[in-house]
């Protein structure tokens, strides 16, 4: 429970460092939802400040008794998710009470310890670029970098950041680019940036991160791509080696993408026929028209393939 509370504690700490941001859309979704709900927006300082006040008081007995109020409590609720529209043979009230009982039948296995293992290495990076200009401003401690690839780095140096180096790498790949599939393109940035490079799993990837202590990820606008993290200035040279291999070595993992697949088609399925997923289409309509490339039917996302999203 200690180890719980404090990777808890992290989080928080962690979302205190960052603003909340996000897009004008994103914004208006977001209150719509509370306000339908009539519930008051509560932003993440906020809940990382009542985290940090109150998780260190939760004792241990206290963790105890109310999951003991949980499992005995007699208002019991099932949950069946079901992907998109398929209809699923729903359980009798007696099946689940028998279910239940075979399982308080069972003997509670040992608590199995971490199984370390062995994470996929980046893969060692033989070419490299030059650097064709550099421009300093002393006065605001910006200097800016010209690569020989074409892009630009601004290297801001402040006091704020102490040992930490902030990241942010923004193109003009946004999902309304010319030639790209809106809806598509969403898909791949999302699961890309789950998965990290070629051959590695959503698993292999967070153990990554958490072992260098890095954070890396992936959002998409309209307009833009943004890969944005942190780390330590002795785990920079790691974060841009991640950042790289995303940029060169991407890859869309069958299993995530059949996860985030089910996971849209139930959303679609319920969008559909609610207020809020009726007001996100026309919101959609009026920022970019009516582009059938923007709200794929439950039919386009069941037949989606990796090579689709290649």
């Amino acid at each position: 429970i200690e180890q719980e509370k404090q990777d808890i504690l992290s989080v928080a700490k962690k979302m205190l460092e960052k603003p909340e941001k996000r897009e004008f859309e994103e914004w208006v979704q977001k209150l719509t939802i509370n306000w339908q709900q009539e519930r008051p927006y509560v932003g993440s300082w906020s809940v990382a400040h009542d985290a940090l006040e109150i998780i260190p008081t939760i004792t241990e007995d206290e963790v105890n008794q109310r999951i003991q109020l949980w499992l005995n409590s007699s208002d019991q609720v099932l949950q069946y998710s079901v992907p998109g529209q398929d209809n699923y043979p729903l359980p009798s009230v007696d099946e689940v009470y028998q279910l239940q009982a075979d399982i308080e039948r069972q003997p509670l296995q040992a608590l199995q310890q971490d199984i370390k293992t062995n994470l996929p290495q980046l893969a060692v990076v033989k070419k490299q670029g030059k650097v064709i200009k550099v421009s300093l401003d002393e006065k605001n401690q910006i200097q800016e970098f010209f690569l020989s690839n074409g892009d630009r780095v601004v290297w801001m140096a402040t006091p704020l950041a102490q040992d930490k180096v902030y990241f942010t790498a923004q193109s003009s790949a946004g999902f309304m680019a010319k030639d790209l599939n809106a809806w598509q393109t969403q898909i791949a940035s999302q699961i890309i940036g789950q998965t990290g490079p070629r051959g590695w799993q959503a698993n292999d990837l967070n153990t990554w991160k958490k072992q260098h202590g890095i954070s890396l990820n992936v959002s998409q606008n309209a307009n833009e791509l943004i890969i944005s993290g942190q780390s330590s200035e002795k785990e920079f040279e790691q974060l841009l080696h991640l950042y790289h291999a995303l940029q060169q070595q991407p890859d869309i993992e069958k299993q995530a993408l059949k996860n985030s697949l089910a996971a849209l088609m139930r959303r679609k399925a319920h969008s559909e026929s609610s207020v809020s997923g009726q007001r996100e289409s026309e919101i959609k309509q009026l920022r970019f028209g009516s582009s059938k490339n923007l709200n794929p039917s439950l039919d386009e996302l069941r037949k989606v393939s990796v090579k689709d999203l290649a």
